[in-house]
């Protein structure tokens, strides 16, 4: 799974800003569905972030400077209890090359 377990119950999706990424989000509701996600804190989504609840995915392509996203999802099981997925998308800065790197790779 791409998701890692983190403190307070919530689940961390690492990705790099300026590099699209698409994550399956079926593990959280493999006997289910999903029935919303949304933000936290209940503000919009941010417009680089796409939800499909139907494929069970979300992508995007976070900009440099882009601050982590907590994500709330409703999911419900198959018995019909819902129950809440707290999911951190957590844009990381792509790592800057240092001169003695490209130097060091150039011999």
């Amino acid at each position: 799974s791409r998701f890692r377990q983190a403190l307070a119950g919530f689940r961390v999706l690492q990705v790099t800003t300026g590099t699209r990424f698409v994550a399956d989000l079926s593990s959280l509701a493999p006997d289910g569905e999903i029935v919303s996600i949304g933000t936290l804190s209940g503000e919009p989504l941010p417009a680089w972030l796409h939800i499909d609840l139907v494929a069970m995915r979300i992508s995007g392509t976070p900009p440099v400077g882009a601050p982590a996203v907590e994500l709330r999802i409703r999911v419900k099981g198959r018995d019909g209890a819902v129950q809440t997925v707290n999911l951190v998308v957590n844009p990381e800065q792509p790592r800057q090359i240092t001169r003695n790197e490209a130097a060091n790779a150039a011999d």
